[in-house]
């Protein structure tokens, strides 16, 4: 029996996956060109100070949109861009590299191409950005 219900529970979770085809969105994450995705937020860690991380962070999202919020010490920046609720959080990850999530939002609903189209301006920024830094399943401009 236990075997009857593992076979159903893959079978249906392989019909679903079909139709979503955007298998990184539907298991809640994805990885690729050091981006990931996870509950509707693009992370990356770069090997790159706190500071830097900073302050390439809220320069993007100066130039993109309207500052919400700028609070260095939580390593937040908030915004509104593209008729989107944007967060910014920068970590430090260890003494040598920073974690940069970006969040983005519209009408309660993640923005993930938005949240990518941010974090990669900031590893441009930083220098970081390599080609291919669009999570698979992001050509297109999938959601």
């Amino acid at each position: 029996m236990k075997g009857r219900t593992a076979l159903m529970t893959l079978l249906v979770a392989g019909i679903v996956f079909l139709a979503y085809g955007c298998s990184p969105l539907f298991l809640g994450h994805g990885v690729a060109g050091g981006i990931s995705i996870s509950g509707g937020t693009a992370r990356v860690t770069e090997n790159v100070t706190y500071d830097k991380a900073w302050n390439a962070s809220r320069s993007v999202v100066e130039e993109m949109g309207t500052v919400t919020l700028l609070d260095k010490a939580g390593g937040q920046v908030g915004a509104s861009i593209q008729e989107s609720d944007v967060l910014v959080q920068v970590q430090p990850a260890t003494p040598e590299s920073t974690r940069i999530l970006v969040t983005a939002t519209k009408y309660r609903s993640p923005s993930i191409d938005l949240a990518v189209e941010i974090l990669n301006q900031i590893r441009s920024n930083l220098g970081t950005q390599t080609n291919g830094s669009e999570p698979e399943g992001m050509e297109g401009g999938e959601q």
